[in-house]
Order: C-alpha cells, then sequence, then structure tokens
C-alpha cells in the first residue's frame, strides 16, 4: 500500500504505512520493552513528518489514526477500549483515505472497519447468552 499511496501523492501515508510495518513486526515479535521502544519512536518519527512535511488535514488524520492503533497494541487486555481505539483508528484513516482519492485503501478500511463492527456485535451477543 505504501508504493500505491505513493503513486497518489500522498507521501505521508506512504511514510506511515511503510514505518508501521516495522512497529507491527515488533509487536508480533519482540519483547513488550522493546515494542514499548519502538513505538516511541514510531509515534516520534509519524509526528515529527506530519508537523514538519505534512500539507494538508488529512495528513492529521492519518497521523491521528496511526496514534489511535499504536495505543490500542497496549490495551488488547480491556475489549472495550481496544475495540474503540481500533474503531477511531478506522474512521480517522476512513477520512484521509476519502481525501486522497485511495479506492484500494477506502476498500481496505471497510473491511477493517466491518470486521470490528462484527467482533463487537458478536461480543454482546455471546455476552447476552452467558446471562
Amino acid at each position: 500500500m505504501g508504493i500505491h499511496y505513493w503513486g497518489l501523492g500522498a507521501f505521508i501515508a506512504a511514510i506511515i504505512v511503510t514505518a508501521s510495518a516495522g512497529r507491527d513486526a515488533a509487536g508480533a515479535f519482540a519483547s513488550p520493552a522493546v515494542l514499548k521502544l519502538v513505538s516511541v519512536f514510531y509515534m516520534l518519527g509519524v509526528w515529527g513528518v506530519v508537523i514538519f512535511y505534512g500539507n494538508s488535514y488529512d495528513d492529521v488524520f492519518l497521523a491521528v489514526g496511526t496514534s489511535f492503533m499504536t495505543f490500542a497494541a497496549y490495551l488488547r487486555d480491556s475489549f472495550w477500549k481496544y475495540r474503540f481505539f481500533l474503531l477511531s483508528h478506522n474512521a480517522s484513516w476512513f477520512i484521509a483515505l476519502l481525501v486522497i482519492q485511495s479506492y484500494p485503501g477506502l476498500l481496505v478500511m471497510s473491511l477493517s472497519l466491518m470486521s470490528n463492527l462484527s467482533g463487537i456485535i458478536r461480543h454482546i451477543i455471546k455476552t447476552r447468552k452467558d446471562d
């Protein structure tokens, strides 16, 4: 997707997506201490790029969305907080992708949004059955 965003001229989106692959790899394979360190540098890098090189509000939506996703990585133990941050990430990126007119990105984000919503509905149904 980074190459796709780069081709659309959305350089900030390309940088964020490429850098988030490193953050996600650290989340999957590294220890929690390394993940925390990588997340701090990732957030500093993302916001530094947006502040110094961002040229429209869609760049801010991208940074806010990726911030929500980074926070969600630390809240996996709390279902509702985790889902809230994931939905916030989806909404922020959906708005930004709409602005930069990335139709493949909108499709991926729509599917992710539907997945999160179906997870919430499934959790509610399961909770009601248990009562």
